[in-house]
């Protein structure tokens, strides 16, 4: 079991390479890229739409804010966003703790 992105991130390649069999879950212990959209949107005093995907709500937020994209806060976001994603889709399962996270990756 692997915890965090960043841990996920840097340890999943030699986890395959020394036991290629071996099941990976990654667990992330909360949805990092879910919870720094919700920041980013309550700094610009965005209304955060829990009806709407993460992806969707910053789609909408860069459109109220295009210049937001030029920012490192933006930047970090979109980076954690694939990172995670990216560690998720190289693990055999992943573990959430809430049906929000768990629609948000449906």
């Amino acid at each position: 079991v692997a915890s965090r992105r960043s841990v996920a991130k840097a340890w999943l390649p030699l986890l395959r390479a020394v036991c290629p069999e071996a099941p990976v879950v990654f667990d992330t212990v909360d949805l990092h890229f879910l919870r720094e959209i919700r920041e980013v949107s309550v700094a610009k005093g965005y209304d955060y739409d829990q009806s709407l995907s993460a992806s969707e709500n910053a789609r909408r937020l860069l459109a109220q804010y295009p210049n937001l994209q030029n920012t490192k806060t933006w930047r970090l976001y979109e980076e954690g966003y694939t990172t995670e994603l990216r560690v998720m889709n190289a693990s055999d399962a992943t573990i959430v703790v809430s049906g929000v996270e768990r629609r948000e990756l449906e």
